[in-house]
């Protein structure tokens, strides 16, 4: 799915979420939910495991969790998978795993977070509940260094080093530590990797990963 229309259809479903959480609702989106335990099965798209009709809720808009119902009817919240797709329309991953596997600003996520990735990179989406304002921000997926970062103007520049006019371009700008700026001149460098040959696979970097 290319990338903007899979944040369309998250925020449509972070709102209608939202929405439900008002009147304490516990919504069920999507017929099957499938979940992997690596990123081999990802790009395969071979689920570990296809759940169906889960209960799918949302703490806040951007933090998603999955469960299901014991002989008891008590919630059994599913917590242990890497990623999770829902009808093949909308990729989340798992806070624990990006926590576990990754330095960095990983700390900062919670729950399933939304999941944006290709073949050469990844990067998630998290907003603050606590937040006065409400901001949306990103979080790239370094896989060579092992580290998840806050996409903030000093990360930008170290990722748009790679491509010396495309960090010109951005260091020129007026305003460039603001928001729109910086996610602009971020999905720029998202599209540059994506056509650069000479840019390793996913996959390359992360083989011999452990399952969970």
């Amino acid at each position: 799915m290319k990338w903007w229309i899979q944040h369309i259809v998250a925020f449509v479903l972070a709102m209608v979420s939202f929405q439900a959480m008002a009147f304490d609702e516990c919504v069920t989106y999507f017929d099957n939910v499938y979940f992997y335990d690596s990123w081999s099965q990802i790009f395969e798209l071979n689920p570990a495991d296809t759940v169906k009709r889960p209960i799918i809720t949302n703490e806040s808009p951007y933090e998603t969790t999955f469960a299901t119902k014991d002989e008891k009817q008590k919630l059994v919240y599913i917590k242990d998978h890497l990623a999770a797709s829902l009808n093949d329309s909308i990729w989340v991953i798992n806070s624990k795993y990006l926590q576990r596997e990754f330095k960095g600003d990983a700390k900062m996520l919670k729950s399933f977070v939304p999941l944006y990735f290709n073949e050469k990179l990844a990067y998630v989406l998290y907003s603050y509940p606590w937040e006065a304002e409400y901001k949306v921000f990103y979080f790239y997926i370094d896989f060579k260094k092992r580290k998840v970062s806050k996409v903030t103007s000093k990360v930008l520049m170290e990722l748009l080093a790679d491509y010396p006019d495309l960090l010109k371009r951005y260091e020129s700008m007026r305003d460039y530590k603001s928001p729109m700026i910086i996610e602009d001149y971020f999905i720029e460098y998202v599209k540059r990797v994506t056509n650069d040959e000479m840019r390793p696979y996913i996959l390359d970097l992360v083989e011999g990963e452990s399952p969970r």
